[in-house]
């Protein structure tokens, strides 16, 4: 896998496996890494260890663009909800 490439800000230009710094809750704060054949991916809190692949404080607010790069045609919806949500 490449490492640390940087997601791009186009909507569905990243395609490759490889490890991505996002800004989930501030700047280059998480690393999503994508492999090939998974087609999910689990938010939760660290307490959650490895039953989570990004971990995120209860309080946190998200910032849902960041998977925009990563998008397939099939993930968006005429009822996409706003792109930052606070994590109940």
């Amino acid at each position: 896998m490449p490492n640390n490439n940087q997601a791009s800000p186009l909507a569905g230009s990243v395609r490759e496996a490889g490890r991505y710094l996002i800004d989930l809750t501030g700047p280059r704060s998480h690393t999503l890494i994508i492999q090939p054949g998974v087609g999910s991916l689990s938010i939760g809190p660290s307490q959650l260890g490895k039953k989570a692949d990004l971990h995120v404080a209860l309080d946190a607010f998200i910032d849902w663009t960041v998977f925009d790069a990563f998008a397939t045609p099939a993930m968006y919806h005429a009822s996409r909800p706003l792109a930052i949500y606070h994590l109940l």
